[in-house]
């Protein structure tokens, strides 16, 4: 087998060609930031109360602001409104002098459906299918399953990389991400926007491993920490990019639909860019490792000796190649590798923990939305 890094000393360990890969797969991290707290805006829970015809008829009480009707039929408890109940009375029979109202009777569930706030967003999944009062509980499942694809796809997809290579798990990965986005975008189910939304998180989760795995192999070691930060740059790029889309789409299909748009020019990337050749040779595919390895030496203006090939071709065949085959398994064996694989998961579930906890809870602080979001990630910069 040709060691990748013998042939990095030619290609050079940074230059063009890894500038332009690292810019071409950090794409993907734009969606990846769509994705990953879309909910921010598509699950967003306004102000609500129960509906209370006739009293939401504008036209026939032009008087009443949204003020007065909550606290004409709506309870006020701890401090703020419960927009789950309404007190327990006759309103049909509501003459503009309000005579009918009577707060003396108890309370009720809302009965005939729910009124949302629609000064922030238009529509969202929380407001379209009810998820408020007795089914909140299937916002909070919809994000948590979410997580749970992406657990999915660590386990499938990083596999999968190893097997059949990184551009093919981009390709394939992208295209079911893509499809299930779309999807999404004309779902009018909550089981199938909690299906996709699963699906979303494992196939994207798949081009991470893809797109983030094949940037370490094509750079310098000493590199690689400056690349994968810049990679990781895109992300909260992505999610500064939401903000605007949600802001001048108000309605959460809207929003779908157009970061599907705007996520599209990653999937002609990854069918433009050639395998790892680090991959390529690891698998014994000698002459499509060398096409690639010249095309990066060729942008990055390096020049290979031309009995480079034979020599290391012929000391590969001098050498015993090991047949064993390594699993994750492997990283539990050795006491040291052990020690660092649990320090950086620990790291990795301390870090998720803060960050998500904080972004997806952007919506509850105080203030505007829109701004909160962006400078909460222009932070990150």
């Amino acid at each position: 087998m040709i060691q990748f890094e013998t042939v990095l000393e030619h290609v050079g360990e940074i230059g063009a060609a890894q500038v332009i890969l690292l810019c071409l797969y950090a794409y993907f991290n734009i969606p990846a930031g769509f994705n990953a707290l879309a909910t921010v805006f598509i699950a967003y829970t306004p102000d609500m109360r129960c509906k209370v015809p006739p009293l939401d008829n504008a036209t026939a009480f032009p008087n009443l602001t949204e003020a007065g009707i909550l606290n004409l039929t709506t309870p006020y408890t701890k401090g703020s409104y419960d927009g789950c109940y309404r007190y327990d009375q006759n309103l049909e029979s509501c003459a503009l002098n309000l005579t009918c109202i009577n707060q003396t009777n108890g309370l009720i569930a809302c009965d005939r459906g729910y009124h949302y706030d629609t000064t922030v967003l238009t529509e969202t999944v929380v407001t379209e299918f009810d998820l408020v009062c007795d089914n909140k509980y299937l916002n909070t499942l919809a994000t948590s399953l979410y997580y749970l694809g992406m657990l999915i796809g660590s386990f499938a997809f990083g596999n999968f990389a190893d097997a059949f290579g990184r551009k093919l798990c981009c390709v394939i990965t992208f295209t079911g991400c893509l499809a299930c986005m779309f999807g999404l975008s004309f779902s009018h189910s909550v089981a199938v926007y909690m299906v996709l939304r699963v699906g979303i998180a494992a196939f994207a989760y798949g081009s991470t491993l893809g797109t983030f795995v094949y940037i370490m192999e094509v750079t310098g070691e000493k590199w690689r920490t400056t690349f994968g930060i810049c990679y990781q740059i895109a992300f909260p790029l992505g999610y500064m990019i939401l903000g605007g889309v949600a802001y001048n789409w108000r309605n959460w299909h809207d929003i779908m639909l157009v970061v599907t748009l705007l996520s599209l020019p990653f999937l002609i990337f990854a069918l433009m860019i050639p395998e790892s050749p680090r991959w390529l040779f690891a698998k014994s595919k000698t002459k499509a490792g060398i096409k690639v390895s010249k095309l990066m030496a060729r942008i990055n203006r390096k020049n290979i000796p031309e009995n480079f090939w034979e020599k290391v071709v012929d000391e590969k065949d001098q050498k015993e190649v090991s047949t064993k085959k390594h699993t994750f398994i492997d990283l539990f064996r050795d006491k040291k590798t052990l020690l660092i694989t649990l320090n950086v998961m620990f790291n990795w579930f301390v870090n998720s923990l803060v960050y998500y906890g904080v972004s997806l809870n952007a919506g509850a602080l105080a203030g505007d939305l829109y701004l909160n979001n962006t400078l909460s990630k222009s932070k990150q910069f």
